[in-house]
C-alpha cells in the first residue's frame, strides 16, 4: 500500500491511505521483528509520504465501515489500491487449541511488535508468553516468532511434521534460528494441547511422522508412524501460513476470488473484476513476499495512471484458470523474457 501511495503520489495524484489499525505500515510493523526492521525506518518512510501530500485515515476497515462502492461514488475518489494482505491466520483443529496461552503468530507478533505488550503493564495490550514456548511450523514467520520468544526469555522448540530439507523458511532464516539455539523436532506432528485445571495449556503431545517417497512434484508427504511423545509446553504458537483477509471480497460480489479467496487480477495490469479496483500483494498471491508486493504495486500504480488518463488499453484479461495460485501464475513484472 505504501509503495502504491509513493507511485502515484509522484505522479501527481490526490493519495489517500485507508489503514485499519492506528498506525502505518501494515506487516511491516506488527509482522517483522524489529531486529530485522527497525521501526525509525518505517516511520521515515510514512513521514516523508506525508510531505508528498500522502494523507492517511486510521482505525478504517474497507468492507465494514466504507465499500468500494462507496469509495468510487460518495467519497469521490476516481480508482482503489487493494493491499490489504493474507492476515487470516490457519490454525490447527485439535483437542486444546482453545486453550489460554495458544496463539496464532499473528496474534503473538501483532501484541508484542504493534501493541507492546512485551512492555506490559507500562503498555495496556497484555502477552502470556511462558518459560517454555513450542511454535508449530518452520516457515519465515515461525522463524521470527521463535527468534522473538528466545529474546523474551523463554526455551523455544520448532515443531515440524516434515524434515529440515522440506522446512518451508529461506535456508538464511532457518541458519540464523538454529544459531540462537532453539530446540528443533522435526518430523513431529501436534495432535493435542495438553491443559491444566485453568485451561492454560501445559503440554504438548505429538505424533512422530516418516516421509513417503517423492510424489509427481517431488514433495514427500508426512506419514503417520502412530509412535508419540508428549513435551512440556506453557505457550504454543501456530505458524501454519494465512489466508487472505477476506473482508472486501465478502462484501462486494464485484471482486472475482479463487477457490482459496485470492482476489484474480490481470496479469499485466492488477486490475480486478471490478472496473477501477486494483490489487496488490498477498491479497493476490497469497501470502508471499514484501519485495514481491512492492513490485506489484508498481505494475498497479502505472496501470491506475494509464486508466486515469483514459489510456487503460485493452480490456482487463483476467486469468482463464481461476485456481491459479501465487506458485502458478506470475504477474507479468516477474516474467524474464529471454
Amino acid at each position: 500500500g505504501l509503495t502504491a501511495a509513493y507511485e502515484l503520489s509522484v505522479r501527481g495524484y490526490e493519495v489517500v491511505v485507508f489503514e485499519a489499525s492506528h498506525r502505518a505500515g501494515g506487516v511491516m510493523v506488527y509482522g517483522i521483528p524489529r531486529f530485522r526492521l527497525p521501526m525509525q525506518i518505517i516511520d521515515e518512510d510514512i513521514k516523508y509520504l506525508e510531505k508528498l501530500g500522502v494523507s492517511f485515515v486510521y482505525n478504517m476497515v474497507i468492507g465494514k465501515v466504507l465499500s468500494l462502492d462507496d469509495l468510487l461514488t460518495s467519497e469521490g475518489f476516481s480508482a482503489v489500491f487493494i493491499g490489504t494482505g493474507a492476515g487470516l491466520p490457519t490454525m490447527l483443529d485439535v483437542p486444546g487449541a482453545n486453550a489460554n496461552g495458544v496463539y496464532s503468530a499473528n496474534e503473538y507478533l501483532t501484541r508484542i511488535y504493534l501493541m507492546d505488550a512485551d512492555k506490559f503493564p507500562n503498555y495496556s495490550t497484555p502477552l502470556y508468553s511462558g518459560k517454555k514456548v513450542g511454535v508449530i511450523g518452520a516457515g519465515n514467520t515461525g522463524m521470527d516468532v521463535m527468534r522473538t520468544a528466545k529474546r523474551l526469555g523463554a526455551d523455544v522448540t520448532c515443531y515440524y511434521r516434515r524434515s529440515r530439507e522440506e522446512a518451508p523458511a529461506r535456508t538464511e532464516e532457518l541458519e540464523h534460528a538454529e544459531q540462537e539455539f532453539i530446540n528443533w523436532r522435526w518430523l513431529s506432528n501436534p495432535v493435542e494441547f495438553i491443559v491444566d485445571e485453568n485451561n492454560f495449556v501445559k503440554q504438548i503431545k505429538c505424533e512422530k511422522m516418516e516421509l513417503s517417497s517423492p510424489d509427481e512434484t517431488g514433495r514427500r508427504k508426512p506419514v503417520p508412524t502412530g509412535e508419540f511423545f508428549v513435551e512440556d509446553c506453557d505457550t504454543v504458537v501456530m505458524s501454519l501460513g494465512c489466508n487472505v483477509n477476506p473482508i472486501i471480497p465478502a462484501t462486494d460480489g464485484a471482486i472475482q476470488t479463487n477457490k482459496w479467496g485470492v482476489i484474480i487480477v490481470d496479469e499485466e495490469t492488477c486490475e480486478t473484476s471490478k472496473k477501477g479496483v486494483f490489487a496488490g500483494g498477498d491479497v493476490i498471491t497469497g501470502g508471499s513476499t514484501i519485495i514481491g508486493a512492492m513490485g506489484q504495486a508498481k505494475t498497479a500504480s502505472a496501470a491506475i495512471d494509464r486508466y486515469l488518463k483514459g489510456d487503460s488499453g485493452n480490456v482487463t484479461q483476467l486469468p482463464r484458470d481461476p485456481s491459479l495460485t501465487a506458485e502458478t501464475w506470475k504477474p507479468a513484472y516477474m516474467k524474464v523474457t529471454s
